[in-house]
């Protein structure tokens, strides 16, 4: 191939792989695989948050039987030494009875917090199977929207790598020098590395150029750059 027509081979594959855009298409998608997964982790997190909240609520009920059950002894025998008032003095009756109402009233604050937390518990049970159920669905349209992105993304990079296959291929036929300045010029110029020559000046920053870059350019026989933007500049 001559000269020109690989510049314009690699700018129309350049053209091709830009209009197609393929990872551009995956945008989407991975955003939405993005939010899903910080969505998932974050009901995760709040169901075992709750969980060990559960467990902590369990233990507290079972430590209150308990020490419901010493209370209410307690209680019984307060009132039984009150009640045979052997050996007692009025002072040891007032003390007792005073115990009595104390016992009495931690008693009635247990008996409360033990309501509180079955009604926690209650809570709990009514709203832990939709989590569970939202976590299940989520997590589905989750591994549903990866399939289809790490299809996609493999296509994608099959098409990328064809297009890069391709650029790499027709830059062999061209010198090492010519290779580096179609590099620079891709690298400031992505979308349209290549540019005609108007007259005397670029195509592509529409700069003006000087005659002896005009000359060379017209010759036709190497690769040259616009002074300007990097553009490979062609008759």
């Amino acid at each position: 191939m001559e000269l020109y027509e690989i510049l314009l081979a690699l700018n129309d594959n350049n053209l091709e792989r830009n209009s197609v855009d393929p990872r551009g298409q995956l945008f989407e998608q991975y955003r939405e695989l993005r939010a899903l997964r910080s969505a998932v982790l974050s009901l995760e997190g709040q169901i075992r948050q709750e969980a060990l909240e559960e467990q902590a609520r369990k233990e507290e009920l079972e430590q209150l039987v308990l020490q419901a059950e010493k209370w209410d002894l307690a209680i019984k025998q307060a009132k039984g030494k009150v009640n045979r008032q052997k050996g007692l003095t009025l002072k040891d009756m007032m003390m007792i009875q005073q115990e009595v109402v104390r016992l009495e009233d931690r008693k009635q604050a247990g008996e409360w917090r033990v309501t509180d937390l079955q009604n926690q518990q209650a809570l709990y049970e009514s709203e832990r199977r939709p989590s569970l159920t939202r976590l299940k669905e989520m997590k589905a349209r989750y591994n549903r929207i990866a399939e289809t992105y790490n299809q996609d993304k493999a296509e994608s990079d099959a098409l990328i790598g064809s297009y890069a296959s391709k650029e790499d291929e027709l830059l062999k036929e061209l010198k090492p020098v010519a290779q580096a300045m179609y590099r620079q010029a891709l690298k400031s110029n992505p979308e349209n590395p290549i540019a005609l020559l108007e007259g005397e000046i670029c195509g592509g920053c529409r700069i003006g150029l000087s005659i002896y870059l005009v000359k060379q350019i017209r010759q036709g026989n190497q690769v040259i750059a616009c002074e300007n933007c990097s553009r490979i500049l062609l008759p």
